[in-house]
């Protein structure tokens, strides 16, 4: 039972994203096979329409967005629609990403919200493979253009994808107060998709970047109220006249284990 208890209640990163990974495979497998179906029916639509081209189209729509000329409202609308359109494409997976009706015992494990973010921003990144082609092609166009102005779209390709990420990871993780920060991310992300020289939208671009790393890091905290908790618990004394009753066999087991076999009980 020693064994048991150190496996299920010190689980580790690798151990909790292989669960959701596994579960995200078992149950929403059919509907990821349908999103592909309907992509290729959509490229197909038209035999007018060569395969490539579309992308090349997409290509040049997502240069619009991280590198085309226009101040910086337009620039702030496209990305706001761009991430738009990525929380749209995951919404419908975003209860599998979540973990499902195995989502309450899930909660149970000692994971913090980091670590959620990072496993669900992982299997959100398998999933928007799709829409991170056109912003690649987009990159070999410019490239092909001009080997100058490669590195900064590849810089606002980098905070757009981590950006748009944490968003989804923060919307199927339901730690909304990271949408302000990445809201705020968004406006020097903007700032650095403009026409500029190339170390003032480096620096806009590296800003956006901390602001999303600062709000990943701060994620889940409460100062005060926890450190408040902890010492309240280690003050706390159970009297020597407390015993734990017979039929209460889960008593000796860890608080961690404890919660999580009442929850499958519970089921």
């Amino acid at each position: 039972m020693t064994g048991l208890g150190s496996a299920v209640a010190k689980p580790g990163f690798a151990f909790f994203l292989g669960l959701r990974a596994r579960y995200l495979l078992h149950a929403g497998k059919a509907l990821m096979v349908q999103r592909w179906m309907m992509l290729m029916g959509a490229a197909l639509a038209s035999p007018s329409i060569p395969f490539v081209a579309i992308f090349l189209h997409l290509g040049h729509l997502s240069l619009a967005v991280l590198a085309g000329p226009g101040g910086l409202r337009a620039h702030f609308v496209a990305v706001l629609a761009a991430q738009a359109a990525f929380i749209a494409w995951s919404q419908g997976l975003g209860g599998f990403a979540r973990g499902g009706s195995f989502r309450a015992f899930i909660d149970t494990l000692p994971i913090t919200p980091q670590h959620r973010l990072l496993i669900t921003g992982i299997l959100l990144a398998a999933l928007d493979l799709p829409l991170f082609l056109p912003f690649i092609i987009g990159g070999a166009l410019i490239g092909s253009a001009s080997l100058s102005a490669l590195p900064h779209y590849s810089m606002a390709l980098i905070v757009f994808v981590g950006l748009v990420l944490l968003l989804q990871a923060a919307l199927v993780e339901r730690l909304f107060s990271l949408c302000v920060a990445i809201f705020l991310a968004n406006s020097l992300l903007a700032a650095g998709c403009m026409t500029q020289p190339f170390w003032s939208g480096a620096l806009c671009l590296i800003g956006a970047a901390g602001l999303g790393v600062a709000g990943f890091i701060l994620v889940g905290r409460e100062p005060g109220l926890t450190s408040l908790s902890i010492w309240l618990a280690a003050r706390r004394r159970v009297p020597s006249y407390v015993r734990a009753k017979p039929v209460d066999r889960l008593a000796r087991l860890s608080p961690v284990l404890r919660l999580q076999l009442r929850r499958l009980q519970s089921w």
